[in-house]
This record gives C-alpha cells, structure tokens and sequence, in this order.
C-alpha cells in the first residue's frame, strides 16, 4: 500500500468518525465550578442531548443551540435535552423559549410565546413554584 493510500485511508476514516459524533445541542458557562454528567467543569462546557448539569455555590447560564436562554440557580442541577431542561434540583429561568420545555416531578412549563421568561424552582418539600416573570406560562401534567 502506498503512502497516499494510506493517508486517504486514514483520512476518510478520521472524517467518518467525525460526522457520527453526537451533535451539540448548547454550551453552559459558570464563574465558578459545576458539574457536567459527574465531571468537575471551570468556566464553560458543552451540551449533548442528555447532559447532567449541576451547580455549585453559584449559578450557570446555558445557551441552547435553538436560540433558548436558561439560567441555572446556585446548587441545582437537571438533565438537558434539545427541547427541555429536566429540572431535579434548585431553580431555572427560562427565555426565548417557544418550543423549550421545563420538566419537573410531574409537570411540564411551557412558554406561550417567545418573549416570555419564567422562573422554575423545586422546593425542599419536592413542590414546584412556577412564576411569569415576563408573558404567560401553560402548566401541565
């Protein structure tokens, strides 16, 4: 096998394992540390469909491909995927986020339209307090 070859093999591998790669759905940045999917993260990281984010002792701000706005609260953390943040633990707010959900326990925030913001919180008794910052919410189960 020539050298050329031998490049071009190397080369068209390289380029498939490339486009098979698990596409980025956003990216979180945080002035201190947090965590992403158990890993210790400084300054930013990024999102795949699927991430575990949490917070430290203070908060992050995620930008999602899409073009959704979440700021994650101080000692939270949720699971994102590329229409909702799974939200476990602390609080979120939402913007820009017609076609973004909010999970959590049983119930399921939606912004009417994309001017909206909102704020999602798990309380310590495992409530939810949802509240319209800007615009109106839909609150289902």
């Amino acid at each position: 096998m020539t050298m050329q070859t031998m490049l071009a093999l190397i080369l068209v591998v390289q380029m498939s394992l490339g486009m098979a790669a698990t596409p980025v759905i956003g990216v979180v940045n945080a002035k201190s540390g947090f965590r992403l999917d158990d890993s210790s993260v400084k300054g930013n990281g990024t999102l795949f469909e699927g991430t575990v984010v949490e917070t430290g002792r203070t908060g992050g701000a995620v930008q999602m491909a899409g073009g959704t706005n979440l700021r994650l609260a101080a000692e939270s953390r949720g699971k994102i995927y590329r229409d909702r943040l799974v939200l476990e633990k602390g609080s979120g707010e939402v913007r820009n986020a017609t076609k973004f959900g909010v999970e959590a326990r049983s119930l399921r925030v939606l912004a009417e339209d994309s001017s909206a913001v909102g704020r999602i919180m798990v309380t310590d008794k495992n409530k939810i307090q949802v509240a319209a910052l800007r615009g109106s919410f839909r609150v289902t189960n």
